[in-house]
């Protein structure tokens, strides 16, 4: 492995910690160790997570620090230091480590960028960050992967909650299916007798009723819509 990046030092405006970096295959390549102790946050956490990340680039490389002397550290590029930063909560760092994270999702692309096309980091643009814009549509995705999932979930709820009623999909009590195909006699009377019917039905196949909550008796049968529509037929099951 190559040992010839040089790291190198870049003042962040806003604040006192430096991005290390070194220029590999052309590229500017950020080490995540050094990061990671100036904003305050744990290493090995930060480097486990972005390597669950599709959209991340991290990658173990031999650089030569300011002593002269190689060491191996875990490299990540721009577009990684920019996403990673941007999903950092300043609010759930250290209140000494908050305004270095700010500073660095405001300023740190930029000075990267400034120190590898003009040799200086300069902050032309005030208070003005692309991170905001980048922080800003992170939130909207993940806002809408939990809308999404609360869908999921509630889905997953109404259909649990019909199978309570129902039994299962398609299984229906005698009134569920009366109502279902707008029988004109729902009265108590018919239906114990379409019950009956049904039952009989059911029996002839080998299939056990699934018991249903009802306003009026607690509990009643339920069973597949087929075996109802033969028997609101008036069959009782022959083939």
């Amino acid at each position: 492995m190559s040992t010839d990046a040089q790291l190198v030092q870049i003042a962040v405006p806003g604040t006192a910690a430096m991005i290390t970096a070194a220029e590999i295959d052309g590229a500017p390549m950020i080490a995540l160790r050094p990061m990671c102790e100036a904003i305050g946050i744990a290493h090995q956490t930060q480097a486990d997570k972005l390597r669950r990340r599709s959209w991340a680039t991290v990658t173990p490389r031999v650089v030569v620090a300011a002593d002269g002397k190689p060491r191996e550290m875990l490299m990540i590029d721009r577009r990684t230091m920019t996403m990673w930063l941007a999903t950092l909560d300043e609010n759930r760092v250290s209140e000494e480590a908050r305004p270095i994270v700010i500073a660095f999702q405001a300023e740190a692309a930029d000075a990267l960028d400034a120190y590898f096309h003009t040799g200086h980091a300069v902050n032309p643009r005030g208070n003005v960050s692309t991170f905001d814009i980048l922080r800003a549509q992170i939130d909207q995705l993940e806002a809408a992967q939990r809308t999404a999932d609360e869908a999921k979930a509630i889905a997953a709820k109404t259909e649990a909650r019909l199978d309570a009623i129902e039994g299962r999909h398609d299984w229906y009590s005698a009134l569920g299916y009366a109502r279902l195909i707008g029988a004109p006699n729902t009265s108590a009377q018919h239906l114990k007798k379409i019950g009956t019917q049904a039952s009989l039905i059911a029996k002839s196949r080998g299939i056990d009723p699934v018991k249903v909550p009802h306003a009026l008796y607690g509990e009643v049968n339920s069973y597949p819509a087929w075996i109802w529509e033969i028997a609101f037929d008036g069959r009782t099951g022959g083939a």
